[in-house]
C-alpha cells in the first residue's frame, strides 16, 4: 500500500509538471534494450482473477505497441502483444502516440506492479486497486519499470471467424470480415455530442454470413464517432474485448483505432 501511494503521489506530482505530455522524440535517440524477457505475456493470465494481484517475482516481459490514442478512441491506456497474448497498460498519461508508437517494441520489468483483469483483457497497472490494476498517473512513473527500444514491427492481425473468438485473445489485435451492419444499429459510431453537449459511447453490431454478431464500441470522443457507419459489406480491423456490450449479457467487442480499420 505504502508503493502504491509513493507512486501516485510521483504520478500527480509529474503530471502538475505537465510531464504527461510528451513531445515527438527522434529516432536516433531511441535507444536499443537489450533486456531480455523470461515470461510470456500468456502467463499473465493467471493472475487478476476476482481481485488485482501484485507482482512478486522478478518477470519481465514484451511487446509491440498495436493501439496508440492518437484518434482518441483509446484513453490513457495502450495495448502490446507478442506471440502468445496481449495486455493492456493503464500509462493514465495522454499523447501515448508520441511516447510510445504503433509498432515500438517494449520491455516491460513487472515486480511490484498489478496485474488485473477487464472487459477480458489482462491489464497491467502501477498497483492493486480492488478488481483493477490502477493507472500509472504519468510518464516518470512509467519510465520506472518501462523501457522503450530501437526496434518496432507491425503487428499483422489475427484473422479469424467470429465463432472462433475465445476469451484469452482479448487484447489482441483481430480482424474480422466480412460483415454487415445489423438493420437495427445506430447509423453512426458514436454520438459525438447529445443534446447536453456530452459525447457518448456507442455500440454497433455486425453480422457475417452464418449469423453470429460482433460489436464496435466506439468513444464518443473519438475523431470519427460522428460518422456514418458503412451501409455495405466491410472488414474491421481492431482490439478484442469481451464485456456487457449488450445490456447485461458478455458479447465479444472490437475497438478501432482509427477510421481506417474499417475496410
Amino acid at each position: 500500500m505504502r508503493r502504491c501511494v509513493l507512486l501516485l503521489l510521483c504520478g500527480t506530482l509529474a503530471v502538475s509538471c505537465g510531464y504527461d505530455r510528451f513531445g515527438p522524440l527522434p529516432a536516433e535517440a531511441w535507444p536499443e534494450v537489450t533486456t531480455l524477457p523470461n515470461t510470456q505475456l500468456a502467463q499473465l493470465r493467471t493472475f487478476g482473477g476476482e481481485t488485482a494481484q501484485t507482482v512478486t517475482d522478478d518477470m519481465v516481459v514484451e511487446g509491440y505497441v498495436t493501439s496508440d490514442d492518437r484518434a482518441g478512441n483509446f484513453y490513457r491506456s495502450f495495448f502490446i502483444e507478442d506471440a502468445s497474448a496481449a495486455v493492456e497498460v493503464r500509462a493514465g498519461c495522454y499523447d501515448l502516440f508520441r511516447y510510445v508508437p504503433r509498432g515500438r517494441r517494449v520491455v516491460l520489468h513487472l515486480k511490484g506492479l498489478a496485474i488485473g483483469r477487464y472487459d477480458g483483457v489482462v491489464q497491467i497497472g502501477a498497483c492493486a486497486d480492488g478488481d483493477r490494476a490502477a493507472e500509472f498517473g504519468a510518464r516518470a512513473v512509467l519510465d520506472a519499470c518501462l523501457e522503450r527500444d530501437v526496434r518496432f514491427r507491425h503487428e499483422t492481425p489475427l484473422r479469424y471467424a467470429i465463432a472462433r473468438l475465445e476469451e484469452p485473445m482479448c487484447g489482441r489485435l483481430v480482424r474480422i470480415g466480412p460483415v454487415i451492419r445489423t438493420a437495427e444499429s445506430p447509423a453512426c459510431w458514436a454520438v459525438a455530442a447529445d443534446e447536453n453537449g456530452v459525447p457518448q459511447t456507442g455500440t454497433v453490431a455486425f453480422r457475417d454470413r452464418t449469423g453470429d454478431t460482433v460489436r464496435v464500441v466506439t468513444s464518443g470522443y473519438a475523431d470519427f464517432a460522428g460518422e456514418r457507419v458503412p451501409s455495405d459489406s466491410v472488414t474491421l480491423t481492431g482490439i478484442l474485448l469481451y464485456g456487457p456490450y449488450d445490456g447485461s449479457r458478455k458479447v465479444f467487442a472490437l475497438k478501432l483505432r482509427d477510421a481506417y480499420d474499417v475496410e
